[in-house]
């Protein structure tokens, strides 16, 4: 028989040293290097206490009554292997009583001896007392026997599957010491059938730690109705057993039972055949959880476990939240907890543990039990489970505030939030009491619900009449002031924004609520629009226009001014001197332009020594979730975290993975502090506006050199995406769309010696079409181009064809803008050329009943705000949009991104479901497919 000894190995810069005697060979200097744990394990060897044989002879043999106990103390450590294999580890079993019985090998032949409850043989070893070897799931388990039983049967012979018949006839009966006849192995039937599984759950009694319990999940296999553990196999791929009056042959399907251990490590077990978890405190709730997971696989799972180890608690304990000031009115920390047994336990740490948890999710898993559960361990070592539903609810306000608190420590039980999240907190978190932060959350509940409160009394101060929703307008301002939030006012361009934001600032003034001026950034093209609103609807205001060559006499007026005026050109330069006062607010019109985050001009902005921002857009997101982003930074700094926290929490998610639930999130957060109100949505009485696309063919040779074009740079993009990849060839792949684009609007615009031959553009000739009968008629119309060449081409076939025109662009100086306006304001002449970014934005030119975009932009905001020049408020005649689009062309497809990106801006301003992603190479690659001229 076996007998078990003991030796210590000593890992010395990565390799494993052989095996040293207890004393012999570690000197004191070893010892002081060894780590609590190696010196704990010498210490029980040591305790052996018998002699030492040398360095050439390492192996302790543990054959005194006391090396029972030492041994149970080894397999308690996790660091006991059996000879060289050190993959895994041997634990310490339960107790086996074993019967003696027959057992059938692989091959039909038997013989007596020690049966585990399963069926299985026992391996005997011995130290004092006997033990049993389970290599199949490496357990050492005290084998309740005498070593002679277990020597006796050891010597048994092995009966022949051929002899049983005769054996079984002349078995005795009579001796009550010997088992019963070896068994029929008649063949009563053969299981080739793949097997189910069967999951068995269970608390155990821990054999070492006294009065503790411990958790394994058995895998049970079903053949054909036959409950079979693997260890029965005993390694072979055929088991007989006993079945009906004779024996059945079960062939083993490693493949099944290989796909039910990949369903196991998936869900978080162990790849072996039992998992138990006798170690580290917390692999108790991960084995729980991981159980808990294969519910939701086609696994039968049964379930025994003991209170003692798991409470389950359910919907009637409920978390209760605290939020405390941390001194500075600024900062403030969040608590939460439950109350369970009349104790109270803190949950921050275990939630912030489950957020790290890779296998925890916010929402419900594929094939997730409506009612699964998740194992928390509390700071006193309890263990809770709890419906993870319920604990969703309670996680998901803070969930994306752990995260992003990286300066508490790992284990703290507050939350430290700026003072907005706190209120924010406080509002989503109902287990908070009322008497946290009452005024934020009575501001933001207000926010959420103008409709309800009284609309603020108008100064006399205020000269003009506003409709209805800008009074909605003006009292949504009034409580973002009440809360000392900034906010984003979003109303279609045409709404009257400008009046809405002039009206607020004089009711803030009549009731004392504007101590320092306001200051007021815009384009350049609106400096004037703001100044002449402001002497039309608050006469009684101080203006500083801080603008032209002698503004820097103007800095020390500053003070004494109500409102100053200034673009964002000159923010930079004179961001110095007006970083030297204070402002009761600054309003940032057309903030659009400080959605890049990174730019000069956000930079500046932020310097700026504000009480609150008010932005105002009526496009705060054109392309991509960042810009939203780059706007809440400025206007509500904390709203929705720093850039990297936003990326990871929402855009990412929303943008990428169309994760509506975080959509929903993102909507709710920002909704009290974003304004917008749709032409649709509200009575303007404006004219019927009329969109239509006129789809352009081109002739031959334009056609011909579009394709010529357009397969080159296909070429080109598709070598330097495989080069390169996207992200480094994005300033390429632009430079040929924008190629095809040109050529649409005219072969000229193409800085290709091969664009002069070509001389005709098929969209040039369809805009003169349309424009003459216009002219004709006595209107006046509006056509905007993104190129200033095209303009300045257009302007050529005007004059060609003695027809009136002035143009406005980029480069016209900010003086004759104001002049342009009033001379087409006037009728004075019929056509107004347009640069797209130029006077996209801002412009009031209600002369005009007619658009034409001469060519697509990317993004159909910035579409519709250059729509919005004319169908707005003092329009009176019905509106006509037009869009030129050369047929079977990059532009066409255009027009199906512009969808996409509508989407996005829709689904978090309006309410929509969106679907966009982001550009793609697959995008690239139809935006430069194939066009339909190809012969």
């Amino acid at each position: 028989m076996k007998r078990i000894v003991a030796s210590m190995r000593v890992q010395f810069q990565g390799h494993r040293s052989l095996a040293q005697s207890m004393t012999d060979n570690f000197t004191a200097e070893t010892i002081a290097t060894l780590s609590p744990e190696d010196g704990r394990d010498l210490a029980i060897l040591s305790s052996t206490n018998v002699p030492q044989s040398g360095y050439g002879h390492p192996d302790v043999p543990l054959n005194l009554k006391l090396h029972d106990a030492i041994l149970s103390r080894l397999l308690e450590t996790g660091r006991v292997f059996i000879a060289d294999d050190a993959i895994k580890a041997i634990t310490l079993a339960t107790a086996v009583t074993p019967t003696v019985g027959w057992h059938i090998d692989h091959q039909g032949n038997q013989k007596i001896s020690l049966l585990r409850e399963n069926g299985t043989p026992c391996n005997p070893c011995q130290a004092f007392g006997m033990w049993d070897y389970n290599p199949h799931n490496a357990t050492l388990a005290p084998l309740l026997c005498e070593a002679s039983q277990a020597a006796a049967l050891a010597q048994m012979p092995i009966l022949a599957k051929d002899h049983v018949k005769e054996v079984r006839k002349s078995w005795p009966t009579q001796y009550k010491n010997l088992p019963s006849k070896p068994a029929n192995t008649t063949l009563a039937r053969v299981v080739k059938d793949a097997p189910t599984a069967k999951i068995k759950i269970k608390t155990l009694d821990d054999p070492g730690r006294e009065g503790a319990k411990k958790l394994v999940a058995d895998v049970v296999y079903d053949y054909a109705g036959t409950l079979i553990t693997a260890d029965q196999f005993n390694g072979e791929n055929i088991l007989f057993l006993p079945f009906k009056s004779g024996v059945q042959r079960i062939e083993r399907d490693l493949d099944a039972e290989e796909e039910i251990r990949l369903k196991l490590g998936a869900a978080g077990l162990s790849n072996g055949i039992v998992a138990g978890v006798p170690g580290a405190e917390q692999d108790v709730a991960d084995f729980l959880n991981a159980t808990e997971r294969l519910r939701s696989t086609t696994l039968d799972v049964e379930e025994d476990l003991d209170d003692a180890l798991v409470l389950d608690i359910g919907s009637e304990e409920q978390p209760f939240a605290e939020v405390e000031e941390d001194g500075s009115n600024q900062w403030f920390t969040v608590s939460l907890g439950v109350e369970i047994g009349g104790r109270r336990h803190d949950l921050m740490p275990v939630i912030a543990s489950a957020l790290s948890n890779p296998r925890f999710s916010l929402r419900p898993m594929p094939g997730e039990h409506s009612d699964a559960r998740w194992t928390l361990r509390l700071a006193d070592g309890s263990l809770v489970r709890i419906p993870l539903a319920q604990l969703r609810v309670w996680i998901e306000p803070i969930a994306e505030w752990l995260e992003a608190d990286r300066t508490a420590p790992e284990k703290s039980e507050k939350l430290r939030v700026s003072r907005l999240q706190a209120a924010m907190l406080a509002e989503e978190l109902t287990a908070t009491r009322d008497d946290v932060l009452p005024d934020l959350r009575s501001a933001i509940t207000k926010l959420r619900h103008t409709a309800a409160l009284p609309a603020p009394t108008m100064p006399s101060t205020f000269h003009g009449t506003l409709r209805s929703f800008q009074n909605e307008g003006v009292k949504w301002l009034t409580v973002l002031a009440a809360g000392g939030f900034g906010g984003i006012l979003a109303d279609d361009m045409g709404l009257g924004k400008t009046v809405q934001v002039l009206a607020h600032i004089a009711h803030q003034k009549s009731v004392g609520e504007m101590h320092e001026p306001i200051l007021v950034v815009v384009p350049t093209s609106l400096l004037t629009h703001w100044e002449n609103e402001a002497a039309r609807f608050t006469p009684s205001l101080k203006v500083l226009r801080l603008h032209g060559p002698m503004r820097s006499a103007q800095f020390e007026n500053i003070p004494t001014s109500d409102l100053i005026l200034t673009t964002y050109a000159l923010l930079l330069r004179d961001k110095k001197k007006l970083c030297e006062h204070r402002y009761s607010m600054v309003v940032l019109d057309e903030a659009g332009a400080i959605k890049n985050a990174r730019s000069h001009a956000a930079n500046a902005v932020r310097e700026l020594k504000a009480d609150r921002y008010l932005l105002l857009s009526g496009t705060p997101l054109e392309n991509h979730l960042g810009e939203l982003w780059a706007l809440l930074d400025v206007a509500l700094p904390s709203l929705v975290g720093n850039e990297k926290h936003f990326r990871k929490s929402y855009r990412t998610k929303i943008e990428k993975h169309g994760d509506t639930e975080r959509l929903a999130t993102l909507k709710r957060r920002i909704a009290p502090f974003m304004l917008r109100r749709r032409k649709e949505e509200v009575e303007l009485d404006l004219p019927a506006k009329t969109e239509s696309v006129r789809f352009v063919e081109m002739e031959a040779r334009q056609a011909t050199y579009y394709e010529t074009i357009r397969a080159s740079q296909h070429d080109r993009v598709k070598q330097l995406l495989a080069e390169k990849g996207l992200a480094k060839s994005g300033i390429e792949v632009l430079d040929a769309l924008l190629k095809l684009r040109q050529v649409c609007c005219h072969p000229a615009l193409v800085k290709l010696q091969s664009a002069a031959s070509v001389g005709e553009s098929a969209k040039l000739d369809a805009l003169l079409e349309l424009v003459v009968p216009i002219v004709e008629e006595g209107r006046q119309l509006l056509i905007f181009s993104q190129f200033a060449e095209m303009l300045a081409i257009i302007a050529q076939t005007l004059d060609a064809n003695k027809l009136n025109w002035q143009c406005l662009t980029g480069s016209t100086p900010a003086a004759k803008r104001g002049e342009l306006i009033a001379n087409f304001q006037a009728g004075k002449v019929p056509i107004f050329l347009i640069s797209l970014k130029a006077g996209g934005v801002g412009l009031n030119l209600t002369a005009a009943d007619t658009i034409v975009h001469y060519d697509p932009w990317w993004n159909p905001a910035v579409e519709n705000q250059a729509t919005d020049r004319i169908h707005r408020i003092g329009q009176t005649k019905p509106v006509f949009i037009y869009k030129l689009i050369v047929k079977g062309t990059v532009e066409e497809k255009i027009m199906a991104l512009q969808r996409k990106k509508a989407e996005l801006a829709e689904a978090i301003l309006d309410g929509g479901a969106s679907s966009t992603g982001v550009l793609t190479e697959e995008i690239i690659e139809e935006l430069l497919a194939s066009s339909v001229f190809t012969e």
